[in-house]
């Protein structure tokens, strides 16, 4: 795999470990009948051009496949997520949960529900037909924090968070990590932009003042891991030419000119392999990490990062990515 060199997500569905292995059975249960499969969405939707929005680009690579049926559901407010999941379970083979928030309602859903397999993404849950997956983010956000420091004149990098969640964390953690290794003289503002699950991830104004409050104080790239709050921050970063760096998905498209690269979570993949290992004995309850090394996580490889990207950039990138890969650079969690 090759840093900014292209996308990654074709080779997925042969190398993540423990969501899908070869199999001639994939797509149907042990009945032969169709598998039929609910993915529940949170509260901030479907089309947060963010993490969701990746997972149901999954739904509809799912819904492909033959021998699945697939239905989706949403959350509308947090009180409803456990009747949503409880929902979705009803006559369902496989429930796949989208996001951390749906932790306690998994858990108890899935011990009334024996017979369904649960994969929840990011939510922390266990059970024995529960399957836990999360991404070690502070890999992918490392290399964004080295593009950062490498790209900064000001040596003043700006971090915005949706809120403060263990995911947001890693990706705060290793954005900073990153930075200073290849620039200790770098310094780091961050402001987490939310303050309820409900509203955190969806106010891009909230994230056009936190990032016009960042580059006040100096901030010239700054990195927004905020779902639909992280549009706002985008924007006031291209209003003021200053650079950013996405989340989750590429998002050069919509700032062109302005985002450097985007560190990218291959939700999509996560969700349509789950869908395909249904009942089939592939699916392993669990907890399963992600990350550079299964190519869940990466930097986005479209033509604004390869132009705004220099080439020694690029390749100082490559070197440090391949480190992590290797084993021979750890990046920490926190």
């Amino acid at each position: 795999m090759s840093v900014l060199a292209g996308g990654v997500a074709g080779g997925l569905l042969a190398v993540t470990p423990g969501i899908v292995r070869a199999s001639d059975g994939q797509g149907t249960n042990r009945t032969g009948a169709p598998c039929k499969v609910a993915v529940v969405f949170d509260v901030t939707g479907k089309f947060d051009k963010s993490f969701a929005e990746s997972a149901w680009r999954g739904v509809r690579k799912a819904r492909e496949h033959p021998g699945l049926v697939v239905r989706e559901l949403e959350a509308e407010n947090p009180a409803l997520r456990l009747q949503s999941v409880r929902v979705a379970a009803e006559g369902a083979d496989m429930v796949i949960t989208v996001g951390s928030e749906f932790a306690s309602a998994v858990g108890q859903v899935a011990a009334e529900f024996p017979q369904v397999r649960f994969t929840a993404i990011e939510a922390v849950v266990s059970g024995p037909n529960v399957q836990d997956v999360h991404f070690r983010e502070q890999e992918g956000a490392f290399l964004a924090g080295a593009a950062a420091a490498l790209m900064s004149r000001t040596q003043i990098l700006g971090f915005i968070g949706g809120l403060d969640l263990p995911s947001i964390e890693r990706f705060q953690g290793g954005f900073r990590a990153g930075a200073q290794f290849v620039n200790p003289a770098v310094s780091m503002l961050t402001v987490m932009a939310g303050t309820d699950t409900e509203t955190a991830f969806r106010d891009p104004y909230a994230g056009y003042t936190a990032a016009q409050g960042v580059m006040d104080q100096g901030a010239d790239v700054v990195f927004a891991a905020a779902g639909a709050t992280g549009l706002g921050a985008y924007q006031a970063v291209a209003d003021r030419q200053r650079y950013s760096i996405g989340v989750d998905t590429d998002q050069s498209d919509l700032f062109p000119g302005s985002m450097l690269t985007a560190v990218v979570k291959h939700v999509d993949a996560v969700v349509e392999q789950a869908a395909l290992t249904c009942n089939t004995a592939q699916w392993m309850a669990g907890r399963i990490d992600l990350g550079l090394s299964d190519w869940s996580i990466s930097l986005a490889a479209g033509p604004e990062s390869r132009r705004l990207l220099p080439a020694e950039v690029r390749s100082r990138l490559e070197q440090i990515q391949q480190e992590i890969i290797s084993g021979a650079r750890v990046v920490p969690a926190l």
